[in-house]
């Protein structure tokens, strides 16, 4: 009888070491999968970052169209104006610019600071009442830029308002009523 506790070995030559060679192997891959998140989650930090600032610059332009048309209407308001648009538009933007290519300002936005920077140029015909306004916003270095074409409508018979847009009036949703806009030069960019 033979004993059954006898065990086969089979002796491969050269595999030693095979085992830790695969498990480098395994450790390289795991390392490089481990860059690639941490490269996709600082990417993602980045993107978030860059739109946040985007929107601060995109505000900073929306305050120059709303600077420009305030300084606009100041100047319209005025003497020799008093509440007449120029006959030529090219007045209104000499008067409004002062002669000077671009008007900029500083803001502080939640601590931060913002800069906008607008011009005004006359557009179409010269006396058309209507003007290209652009605005940059600046945020830290992103820069967002608006233009606006913006048209003066002078007030109707009755005398219901000044506007400095190209569409003043709406109409009600509900009624299909026309609304007119009660605020004095209140624009709709």
């Amino acid at each position: 009888m033979m004993n059954s506790d006898k065990r086969i070995h089979v002796v491969v030559r050269g595999e030693d070491g095979v085992i830790l060679g695969i498990a480098m192997i395994m450790l390289l891959l795991l390392t490089l999968l481990g860059i690639l998140v941490l490269s996709l989650s600082a990417t993602d930090i980045q993107n978030g970052a860059y739109a946040k600032m985007s929107t601060q610059s995109f505000s900073g332009a929306e305050s120059g169209l709303t600077q420009a048309r305030s300084d606009m209407q100041s100047f319209v308001v005025a003497a020799p104006q008093i509440g007449q648009w120029p006959a030529a538009d090219s007045t209104l933007v000499t008067g409004v610019m002062g002669g000077l290519p671009q008007k900029s300002y500083n803001l502080t936005v939640q601590g931060q600071p913002v800069k906008f920077a607008f011009s005004i140029t006359d557009f179409g015909t010269a006396n058309d009442r209507t003007v290209l306004v652009t605005s940059t916003g600046t945020f830290r270095n992103v820069q967002q830029r608006i233009e606006a074409v913006l048209r003066y409508e002078p007030p109707s018979q009755n005398g219901s308002q000044e506007c400095y847009s190209s569409q003043c009036a709406s109409v009600d949703q509900n009624s299909g009523n026309n609304v007119s806009n009660r605020l004095n030069s209140q624009a709709s960019l």
